[in-house]
């Protein structure tokens, strides 16, 4: 069974990796480079800035 700890490491790498690689992006983006919802990418942006590994930049009004 996958250890929830590996699966979190492994998306915070895949995360930080693609954003190195493509510059930044809004989360529709890169939950469609990633293979996740764009609410889970929002959870795990959030997450990564709380640890100050990542900025976020720009909020837009909904439409």
């Amino acid at each position: 069974m996958l250890d929830p700890d590996d699966w979190w490491g492994t998306m915070d790498a895949d995360t930080l990796r693609c954003l190195g690689e493509h510059g930044p992006m809004t989360p529709a983006e890169l939950g469609k480079r990633l293979g996740i919802s764009e609410d889970g990418v929002t959870s795990l942006v959030s997450h990564l800035a709380r640890e100050g590994r990542v900025r976020i930049c720009l909020v837009a009004a909904a439409e």
